[in-house]
């Protein structure tokens, strides 16, 4: 009866439509992601502010010491996106609700007009913004029905470019002589804003959606929370107890799992090269220097600023939520290798300087939505196991800081001549792009099959040994294995 359970696990429902309460769902999947907006709203918070912040940090001209202020956010970044593994085994409503509080207290101490204590300020709304970019997905994926999880989990990446949306859209609420006078106290609002929303936050997390994720409460032993939010996203006991019985799966396999040296994994064929590809990836997300432009989209855009920069917001939110269209539609390579050439010709012609870098500069940051920004973080998850995942998310914030240390010394010598590095690694990445596989419509299956995984995961079932990863549709001795330990 069991076996039969395992064989329908990946079968479609007829009643689907009644499985499950998308209103609900939907509503709840944005109030967690509002940290997401908080992140988005965090990495884009000195490129509007930057003229203020400067003058009254007396820092104006400095550039090693803005270079310091402005990189401590993603360095702190890192660090929480590494260390926040940790926060959610304390529950991840938990971990947003403390998140905010630590997110408060930056922008709180960032009104302070001393560098140390702005510097300090930025270190606290850093750490929260990289545990967000980790919880949030994590808490997304484990409420969301499979079917329409991958819809629900493009909202962390929409969120986070809505929070930049809308604070480039604030830069226009200041006065018209926004960067001739900096001394204007105005600025301030910005820091007033991500507070009043990291309060409300906490409190629709009290009193509105007090439910932690159902597999959290279920590892927790929780068993009634668990069982009362999962009756509130789902219509019927039969829509949920297919994901009960994979709970039951997993803690039974984690209770009797040895640990491995993840390291030597990446030694093993196949591996290697996923772990590679991933990690290129990664690297030329970053290096395509869309953080360069946000960063310093103040020194970018040397006239009509505030104009420009809010006209970069929207294109940065409406190409993000035009991506979640057409990635399944026209294959993740395709955005991938398209999307690298776009950015590299717009690069490419900015760095001439001329009347039209505005231009280009939005047709860059459009074709960057449309495939370097949500496609590397969908084939990430989608071919990478938990550790390589981690590693190449790690990486992502590392070449962040990189890029945020390298851009305003290179921009000082270069000018807009500085794009025309990234359009190199741009241009690099475009070929590599050639020689990765496409995920799209696979099972994770048939992407093992890409990387040659399962002739590895085969030796090591015939050797009694758990394969090195776990997914539907195994072949018979490992579920007569998977059977046998039940």
């Amino acid at each position: 009866e069991y076996m039969g359970l395992l064989k329908d696990m990946g079968t479609e429902n007829s009643d689907s439509k009644s499985e499950y309460r998308f209103c609900y769902l939907f509503t709840f999947v944005l109030v967690i992601a509002i940290g997401s907006f908080q992140a988005g709203y965090a990495l884009s918070y000195y490129g509007v502010v930057g003229p203020f912040v400067n003058v009254m940090l007396k820092i104006n001209g400095n550039t090693f010491i803005e270079t310091i202020v402005n990189t401590v956010l993603p360095f702190a970044s890192a660090i929480g996106a590494f260390t926040g593994k940790y926060l959610v085994e304390y529950g991840r409503r938990k971990a947003l609700f403390i998140l905010n509080l630590v997110l408060a207290l930056g922008y709180t101490i960032t009104n302070a007009p001393y560098l140390a204590s702005f510097i300090i300020g930025r270190l606290f709304i850093g750490y929260s913004a990289g545990c967000f970019t980790m919880v949030c997905p994590c808490f997304i994926r484990e409420i969301s029905p499979p079917k329409i999880s991958g819809f629900l989990g493009s909202f962390v990446q929409i969120m986070l470019t809505f929070g930049q949306f809308v604070l480039f859209w604030l830069g226009l609420s200041g006065p018209e002589n926004y960067f001739d006078d900096p001394n204007s106290s105005s600025w301030k609002v910005f820091h007033m804003i991500p507070i009043v929303i990291a309060l409300l936050h906490n409190a629709i997390l009290i009193f509105v959606f007090p439910y932690d994720s159902p597999k959290f409460l279920y590892f927790a032993r929780e068993n009634e929370k668990c069982i009362e939010v999962l009756n509130k996203i789902y219509y019927q006991e039969s829509g949920y107890q297919k994901i009960l019985d994979d709970y039951k799966d997993e803690k039974s396999k984690a209770a009797n799992e040895k640990e491995e040296n993840n390291f030597k994994k990446l030694c093993l064929p196949g591996f290697t090269w996923l772990f590679f590809s991933g990690f290129c990836l990664a690297t030329l997300q970053q290096f395509s220097g869309i953080n360069a432009v946000f960063f310093y989209a103040y020194r970018v855009f040397t006239s009509t600023r505030l104009w420009s920069s809010a006209i970069l917001g929207t294109v940065n939110f409406v190409f993000c939520c035009l991506s979640c269209l057409v990635v399944d539609r026209l294959g993740r390579k395709f955005l991938l290798i398209a999307g690298s050439i776009v950015m590299c010709i717009s690069l490419f012609i900015s760095g001439f300087g001329s009347g039209a870098t505005s231009a280009f500069i939005l047709i860059y940051v459009g074709a960057f939505q449309l495939s370097l920004g949500p496609v590397v973080w969908i084939f990430l998850g989608e071919t990478q196991p938990p550790f390589q995942l981690s590693l190449n998310a790690s990486a992502v914030w590392f070449w962040a800081i990189i890029v945020s240390l390298i851009f305003p010394p290179l921009n000082d010598s270069l000018k807009m001549k500085t794009f025309w590095i990234f359009a190199v690694f741009l241009a690099i990445g475009a070929v590599f792009c050639f020689f990765i596989p496409e995920t799209k419509g696979k099972s994770e299956r048939e992407i093992q099959a890409l990387f040659n995984i399962n002739a590895i995961n085969n030796e090591l079932l015939d050797k009694g040994k758990d394969p090195l990863l776990i997914v539907p549709g195994k072949d018979e001795k490992e579920k007569e294995r998977k059977s046998y330990n039940i």
